[in-house]
């Protein structure tokens, strides 16, 4: 009997220590990071603690650019009142007169919270005043209204360095 109650407490010291472990990681992990959260496009995501807020419009009721050093992170939305479909969108994004992303981009698909998405990489030869920008184009879960219109493409532009970071942090806050 002193045997199977010492084998409980064994695993259970085992579980309890590794869990903890476990816990104490994400936390260090975390420590380096900032949660934003945007009631206005209705996100959370994470940044590089040594980020700050980008001058924005005094007409913003919230910040909607962070940078630092190591690169920024920008969000937009876009109207999609031609009823195009997401990769029309991201196509559109490419041949921008603005030429944001080089003569060649990567265009590639993937899916986020079980909804369609692009990235846009920039080539090698990006105006080197965009600062490696890139971004991932999706269509909000539920459209947001912003500057008294419903907006249903959300665009989040970063250097191409942390996109991808923080694009498995980003959570819609309705689903």
């Amino acid at each position: 009997m002193k045997r199977v109650k010492y084998r409980y407490f064994l695993s259970f010291f085992i579980i309890y220590t590794l869990l903890a472990l476990n816990f104490a990681s994400c936390r260090y992990k975390s420590s380096s990071k900032e949660v934003f959260v945007s009631q206005n496009y209705q996100i959370r995501l994470s940044y590089p603690s040594s980020w700050r807020t980008a001058q924005y419009e005094e007409s913003q009721t919230e910040p909607y650019a962070y940078e630092g050093s190591s690169g920024f992170f920008s969000l937009s939305a876009i109207k999609n009142e031609t009823q195009l479909s997401l990769l029309e969108l991201a196509q559109n994004e490419l041949s921008s007169t603005l030429n944001d992303f080089g003569s060649s981009p990567e265009l590639r698909k993937f899916y986020f919270n079980a909804r369609e998405a692009y990235f846009i990489f920039p080539s090698s030869d990006q105006n080197k005043e965009e600062k490696g920008k890139a971004c991932m184009i999706t269509f909000f879960p539920i459209p947001v209204w912003l500057n008294s219109n419903f907006y249903e493409v959300l665009i989040l532009s970063a250097d191409k360095d942390h996109l991808e970071e923080i694009t498995k942090s980003l959570e819609f806050l309705y689903k």
